[in-house]
């Protein structure tokens, strides 16, 4: 982390700033077009982008390891108006609907495959892959929490607005992490409350230590927060969506 710490990292979205800035790293937005040359130069000391796109663009000229992964998923759907999608026969409506279902699972499908076989490519033109280390890992869960989703909840217009509803309605449940009145965030456990997320520097281990071993062995559940949600633009429905962070030659993080 100590390596880490103010490293110029090139990002392409608010998500990942706030989750480089989370990490002590010094995020900084650029064209994908320039950033070999950044790399090369020394402008930048490390970028993330997904593994085709890195190795598309031959990163591994300028970079010697692969750091991640930091998790996303594209998102690609057909959007029409309501009264429109009426006015079409039911069995159209039902096609589309059942379409759309097959391609969520085919897409989640090959980018577990296309994930595989794009960290061997880079394997083999001389990365070395490196997972996050087990220090880092409760710093990206804390970073999620505690400055993603906070920034996210104010970016749509507060803690009333429609798309925190729809994020405590529907994901919340998922990744048992809610919005809470005043725009910050809190753990849940299923359906019930149990621990506030940490203001400040904490470890959620410090913080779930005691109440986790309880709740796990009452519920006979697990603790899982998501790791961070930075979003890889893509303009393809079905690609590689793991971005990694790529280091220079001359630098060594972890």
């Amino acid at each position: 982390m100590a390596d880490f710490k103010g490293m110029k990292t090139r990002t392409h979205s608010v998500v990942l700033g706030d989750l480089l800035s989370g990490l002590g790293a010094n995020g900084q937005f650029l064209a994908f077009s320039e950033v070999y040359t950044a790399l090369e130069r020394g402008v930048m000391d490390a970028a993330i982008t997904v593994l085709d796109a890195s190795y598309g663009q031959k990163w591994y000229e300028v970079t010697d390891y692969m750091t991640g992964p930091i998790v996303a998923l594209a998102q690609t759907w057909v959007t029409m108006n309501k009264d429109t999608f009426n006015e079409l026969p039911p069995d159209l409506q039902q096609l589309l609907l059942e379409e759309g279902k097959w391609l969520e699972k085919e897409n989640l499908k090959r980018t577990i495959e296309g994930t595989e076989k794009n960290i061997q490519l880079n394997v083999d033109a001389g990365l070395e892959l490196r997972d996050w280390p087990d220090e880092v890992k409760p710093i990206l869960k804390e970073t999620a929490i505690n400055i993603i989703l906070p920034n996210w909840v104010e970016r749509t217009g507060g803690a009333d607005s429609e798309a925190v509803k729809i994020f405590n309605e529907k994901v919340a449940p998922i990744i048992r992490v809610r919005v809470k009145a005043d725009g910050t965030a809190e753990g849940i456990l299923r359906d019930r409350l149990w621990v506030n997320a940490p203001a400040g520097p904490t470890s959620l281990d410090e913080v779930f230590g005691p109440a986790a071993e309880t709740c796990l062995q009452n519920r006979n559940t697990s603790l899982e927060f998501p790791r961070s949600h930075g979003r890889a633009l893509t303009s393809s429905p079905v690609r590689d969506v793991i971005p990694l962070l790529n280091l220079p030659a001359d630098r060594r993080v972890f």
